[in-house]
């Protein structure tokens, strides 16, 4: 019989415990997913309107260099997507197809596709609105634009700033047809 006791109060114990664990990390991924604390929902990048974009290095699928400096002196719009993204998939076309309309506007388009393979064939729908950049998730373009989830947009301005950034194309390159 105390054999039976001491088992029922470790098996109690241990339930305890894992009933304190899991508790703690769905709170930690509640507060990692969820609102930020002013209830808004999180950013998909991490720069604001207004702030100066860091340096970063990158090459394109061509072989082509693309650095901060590159961005100076006109408009760019960065276009994240991931290989793993199904929403992805649904507005790479969508990005293709706005590119000539916004290189004529003096918008630069350069896609950014994250990931090591490509099993849903996005590079060659991204490589067509602009020169794209592969690079693995955390790679020096999203690791510089903070980017935390695809598809995202970043709409960068002649003296390098972030002018508008989310992850509707529409919203993004509304600025566009203000600031010609």
């Amino acid at each position: 019989m105390p054999v039976l006791t001491a088992a029922v109060v470790v098996l109690t114990v241990l339930v305890l415990l894992n009933l304190a664990l899991t508790g703690a990390v769905i709170r930690r991924l509640r507060a990692d997913a969820g609102p930020g604390a002013d209830g808004s929902p999180r950013p998909l990048v991490d720069l604001a309107v207004g702030a100066s974009v860091p340096a970063f290095d990158a090459t394109g699928t061509e072989g082509e260099t693309l650095t901060t400096a590159d961005l100076d002196g006109g408009r760019t719009l960065l276009a994240f997507a991931s290989t793993t993204c199904a929403a992805c998939v649904e507005h790479a076309p969508a990005l293709a197809a706005a590119a000539d309309g916004l290189a004529s506007a003096g918008v630069a388009v350069v896609p950014v596709l994250l990931g090591d393979t490509d099993p849903q064939g996005l590079a060659p729908v991204l490589g067509a609105a602009g020169p794209l950049v592969r690079e693995p998730h955390g790679g020096p373009v999203s690791a510089a634009f903070g980017v935390r989830g695809t598809p995202s947009y970043v709409l960068v301005g002649p003296d390098v700033r972030v002018l508008a950034v989310g992850g509707v194309l529409a919203d993004v390159v509304a600025p566009v047809a203000v600031v010609r």
